[in-house]
């Protein structure tokens, strides 16, 4: 899963301060919305502009923290589900002796 944060200015001034922040959630393998995520694919973050989202593991889970610009801290659980592949070998090489 590919976590963005999308920052909105509200007004039409570059210099002025605000705006607004939303988590875009996308499946990296189809460029679609992540097949937990049931078609929210975007998370209003709130009246404020944030950094980027780290990915964290938390107690075990996984959540995603954003510092926001009024020094405040977002925590979220994203929709991840299980994973549906199986891991296998995709090259195969013997390393020589020295």
């Amino acid at each position: 899963m590919l976590i963005v944060n999308a920052n909105v200015i509200d007004n039409s001034k570059v210099c002025s301060v605000g705006g607004s922040n939303w988590h875009n959630y996308c499946d990296y393998a189809s460029g679609g919305a992540p097949a937990t995520a049931q078609n929210a694919v975007s998370v209003f973050l709130g009246d404020t502009i944030a950094t980027r989202p780290n990915a964290v593991v938390i107690n075990g889970k996984v959540q995603v923290q954003t510092t926001e610009s009024d020094g405040g801290r977002d925590t979220r659980t994203p929709p991840i589900g299980s994973p549906n592949y199986q891991a296998r070998r995709i090259s195969y090489r013997e390393l020589p002796r020295l």
